[in-house]
């Protein structure tokens, strides 16, 4: 693990890998809904290897295609979660051009099936929109 370079002040800079490390994952986080988005895109955009992109990130608990995977994953969860689109556009939307492949992905992933968010959300969404104050108890303002 790097470690950063002490300043004359006795403040800890980072290291030259993590700043860089910093910037490719900021660079990850802005193109996530880029299906193309790869190592090695992600390295040529750097200017360094892909072998130099995958030394960066062996010390961090993912790959640079998993951490890729994983953030894609999160976001297709939290917009499907209230959206109201289908899984299959909000797959495409985050760089999955194979909704198949992002289904398996998301059941591994989450436990459940993308599907089953939106469906029980829209009952959720159906169930607000009609409970009167006779429906509910009575508690509309408690949750």
């Amino acid at each position: 693990m790097a470690s950063g370079a002490v300043t004359a002040r006795g403040d800890e800079q980072p290291a030259p890998d993590e700043l860089l490390r910093d910037r490719i994952a900021g660079y990850i986080e802005a193109r996530l809904a880029d299906p193309d988005l790869s190592p090695p895109g992600i390295a040529t955009a750097h200017h360094i290897s892909v072998r130099r992109l995958h030394k960066l990130f062996e010390d961090q608990p993912l790959t640079v295609a998993a951490l890729i995977r994983r953030r894609r994953l999160e976001r297709c969860r939290a917009e499907l979660t209230g959206s109201g689109r289908t899984v299959t556009a909000v797959a495409a939307r985050w760089g999955f051009s194979d909704p198949t492949h992002f289904s398996k992905l998301f059941k591994t992933t989450y436990g459940y099936n993308a599907r089953a968010l939106v469906t029980g959300n829209r009952a959720q969404t159906t169930k607000t929109r009609t409970a009167g104050p006779e429906q509910d108890g009575g508690h509309q303002g408690r949750r």
